[in-house]
């Protein structure tokens, strides 16, 4: 089984050869050769992509032990530098726009969380995250920002529905609009991976998230409900209890116009009621419930 453990044992050993990258790919490439280098039974593929759940979906290492499969998803992201490594010219571009990167590396958590809470053969995963870029792993003196549920810094804790402040522009927000939901609960703790120069850019440092389906988070997940809406739609929708637009069956204020049903034990048995109901489009919740379980 891969461990957190072997990913930071695996990390170790990579920054005492590599301090810096070129690019996504290059990291990418690199981790994945010492994983293989590290657990030589495992299967290592980049790129992989699960067209039996999501043919748009890639994963960028996928790691293979005979029927367990262990996905894991990077980012790179670099303050602007031009520095010499071990004799080698490294000249990194400002990447900037740290909000919209910090909701692609939760998005990314979210994403694992919707492979391994459906689908057996998913046992664990990690996001994984390196900068030279202070600003994510620094709090910010800022109280409110537009992208407050998304910040990264050491410390913070997420978990439940993160979305976008009002403050949040239209050109910010496109393509992101959609708040993230995640199911578990993260607390992020940055290390230390390389220090190549006493400049502002000059340390690298690393967050991994370590994602998995609990005991605990199985038994909020493994429950779900119908709401009846005969009024808007004539709908039928499908969510998960942990759902922020079910809440144990209790709903929101914005459920006004239909009835909670539940709860169920399986989607299979909340799939079999909702049929029941006369004149009623059957749905899934985009927000809980993937396309494919």
């Amino acid at each position: 089984m891969l461990s957190k453990q072997n990913i930071i044992t695996t990390i170790n050993s990579l920054s005492n050869k590599r301090k810096i990258f070129f690019s996504e790919a290059d990291f990418q490439f690199a981790l994945s050769w010492e994983l293989q280098r590290h657990m030589p039974k495992s299967d290592v593929r980049l790129e992989y992509s699960p067209a039996h759940i999501d043919p748009s979906m890639r994963i960028d290492i996928l790691l293979k032990e005979e029927d367990e499969f262990y996905p894991i998803e990077l980012k790179y992201v670099t303050a602007a530098c031009d520095t010499i490594v071990d004799g080698e010219r490294y000249l990194l571009k400002n990447h900037g726009a740290q909000d919209i990167r910090r909701y692609d590396f939760l998005k990314d958590i979210m994403r694992i969380e919707k492979l391994i809470y459906n689908h057996n053969e998913y046992k664990k995963g990690y996001a994984i995250f390196l900068t030279n870029d202070c600003s994510y792993w620094t709090k910010s003196s800022a109280k409110e920002t537009c992208d407050r549920d998304f910040r990264i810094n050491k410390d913070e804790i997420k978990s439940g529905e993160l979305k976008w402040g009002e403050a949040a522009g239209i050109g910010t927000k496109k393509g992101r609009e959609e708040s993230l939901l995640l199911q578990g609960n993260y607390k992020l703790n940055w290390q230390d991976y390389s220090s190549i120069s006493d400049e502002k850019w000059g340390k690298f440092k690393i967050l991994i998230v370590e994602v998995e389906n609990s005991k605990d988070i199985t038994s909020v997940t493994n429950k779900y409900w119908v709401y009846e809406n005969w009024v808007a739609e004539k709908k039928a929708v499908i969510h998960k209890d942990s759902c922020v637009f079910c809440n144990h069956g209790k709903g929101n204020n914005k459920n006004i116009h239909g009835k909670w049903h539940g709860e169920f034990s399986s989607f299979d048995e909340a799939e079999k009621f909702a049929n029941t109901l006369k004149d009623r489009e059957i749905r899934k919740c985009k927000k809980c419930i993937i396309k494919y379980l």
